[in-house]
C-alpha cells in the first residue's frame, strides 16, 4: 500500500510509473511498421524454403534459381528472394543490378513492401525480390533491430498470403544476420552437399546452428532435404563419398544428385536458368528436383504430372528487366 501511494503521489513515482508504461508499450509495438509474428505462421501462407550453406562454390545460387524456374513452370506461383549481397540471382535472372535501384534492402529496413519490390521474370508464375549493391550494409542495420534474425520472417508473414506458393530464398555464403534470418523465416531447408573429402565436417556445423535457431526462433522448421552437388560421375573417389553421405544421412539426401557440368556452372552467362536456355542444357535434374521438393513439402505430387512432361520454354527476346527503381 505504501509503495502503490508512493507511485501515485509523489514526482518521482509519477515518473516512474510513465517510464513503465512506455517501456511496455515499446516491447509490443510493432516492428518496423509491421506486426511482429515470432513463432506464429498465417495458415494461407505460401511454403518457405531456403537454400542455405556455410561457405561459396557449393551451389546454393544455382540451385534456388533452377528450383525456383522448375517451380514455376509446374504451375506453382514462386517468389525468389536474392538475400546475398553478390546479387548473383538476380543476374541469374537476367536483372541488372544498379546502386540507385530498390531490392531486398529496403524492405529490411521498412522502406518498402516485398510486394513493391518483385520483379517478373520468364515465366507468369515466377517473380524474385532483387538484391541491390545497398544489401552489403544490411547486416550492420540489422544488427541495430529487436529481433533482428525474425525481420524476413515478419515480412514474408506480412505479406499477401494468397500470392505465392512457394517462397524461394537464396542465402549468402557465411552465417552472419542475413543467412540467420534466411534459416528464421523458413519452413524448409535445402542444404547443397559438394561431394568433397570435408563436406561432412562443415554439414555437422551448420546443422547445430539450424538446431540452435529452430530451438530459439523456429519451432517448425524442417530440412527438406541435403542435395548432392557437382558430382563426378566418372571419378571413383565422388562415387564412394556420394555412398558415405547417403549412408551417414539415410532418409534426408534429396535422390536428385546434380553432376559437375560446364552448362550448370556457367548459366548465369546467358542471365537466365537452364530451363530457358538450349533444350539440349541439362536441366531435367533441377525438374527431378522440384518434383521432390514438392512431395516432401506438401506431401503430393503434381496431379497432372507437369514436371515430367515439362517442355523447355526459352526465354522471351527483349531486352534485359531492370531492378525497381
Amino acid at each position: 500500500m505504501r509503495f502503490a501511494y508512493l507511485m501515485q503521489r509523489h514526482p518521482v513515482g509519477r515518473c516512474a510509473g510513465l517510464i513503465f508504461i512506455y517501456c511496455k508499450w515499446r516491447a509490443n509495438r510493432p516492428l518496423n511498421g509491421v506486426e511482429g509474428v515470432r513463432g506464429r505462421r498465417a495458415t494461407n501462407m505460401g511454403t518457405v524454403i531456403s537454400v542455405v550453406g556455410q561457405k561459396g562454390g557449393v551451389g546454393k545460387t544455382t540451385t534456388a534459381v533452377n528450383l525456383a524456374a522448375a517451380l514455376a513452370i509446374a504451375e506453382k506461383t514462386t517468389l525468389l528472394v536474392d538475400a546475398d549481397p553478390q546479387g548473383n540471382a538476380t543476374t541469374g535472372m537476367g536483372i541488372q543490378r544498379f546502386e540507385e535501384g530498390r531490392g531486398l534492402y529496403h524492405a529490411l529496413t521498412g522502406r518498402a513492401t516485398l510486394g513493391d519490390l518483385s520483379v517478373q521474370c520468364h515465366v507468369p508464375f515466377l517473380k524474385i525480390v532483387p538484391a541491390t549493391a545497398d544489401l552489403m550494409r544490411a547486416e550492420s542495420d540489422l544488427s541495430t533491430f529487436r529481433r533482428k534474425e525474425s525481420v524476413l520472417r515478419t515480412l514474408l508473414h506480412c505479406a499477401p498470403r494468397t500470392e505465392h506458393d512457394v517462397v524461394i530464398v537464396d542465402s549468402p555464403p557465411s552465417l552472419g544476420l542475413l543467412t540467420l534470418n534466411a534459416i528464421v523465416a523458413a519452413d524448409f531447408l535445402i542444404i547443397p552437399l559438394p561431394c568433397e573429402v570435408f563436406a561432412l565436417e562443415g554439414l555437422a556445423f551448420l546443422l547445430r546452428m539450424v538446431g540452435l535457431l529452430k530451438e530459439r526462433f523456429n519451432p517448425g522448421l524442417r530440412i527438406a532435404g541435403i542435395l548432392l552437388n557437382m558430382v563426378d560421375e566418372v571419378g571413383p573417389v565422388t562415387h564412394h563419398i556420394v555412398r558415405d553421405i547417403r549412408q551417414r544421412l539415410r532418409g534426408t539426401v534429396f535422390q536428385t544428385a546434380v553432376p559437375r557440368l560446364r552448362a550448370i556452372r556457367e548459366f548465369a552467362i546467358h542471365g537466365k536458368p537452364l530451363l530457358f536456355q538450349d533444350a539440349r542444357s541439362d536441366c531435367g535434374h533441377y525438374l527431378s528436383l522440384a518434383r521432390e521438393v514438392l512431395h516432401r513439402t506438401r506431401g503430393v505430387t503434381p496431379s497432372s504430372g507437369a514436371l515430367s512432361r515439362l517442355p523447355v520454354m526459352p526465354a522471351p527476346h527483349g531486352p534485359r528487366k531492370e531492378a525497381v527503381s
